[in-house]
């Protein structure tokens, strides 16, 4: 009779668990997704970024915009640098 007891205590236990979730799901399954790395070509600080996760993007789209003032500075130094040293070596002192 113990036995007999255990095993409708442990039935009516297990039957109450299932039941006593109100949770209605219209759909289930696995969602898949691809991971895309994206990186930008120059470096410096982002300026503007108005994209969110789970946007859809057009092939080619520019999603975004980056200060390059700090690089263009040093492409002027760089140039200027050249121009210094062309001078120098046809005009030598």
């Amino acid at each position: 009779m113990k036995k007999l007891s255990a095993i409708l205590l442990t039935f009516a236990v297990l039957a109450s668990a299932c039941s006593s979730n109100k949770i209605k799901t219209d759909a289930s399954g696995v969602f898949e997704s691809d991971e895309v790395i994206v990186s930008a070509e120059q470096n410096g600080k982002i300026m503007s970024f108005p994209i969110e996760e789970g946007d859809t993007l057009r092939r080619g789209a520019i999603i975004g915009n980056i200060d390059m003032s700090n690089t263009m500075l040093q492409k002027q130094q760089v140039q200027a640098t050249i121009r210094s040293l062309q001078d120098k070596a046809t005009n030598p002192v």
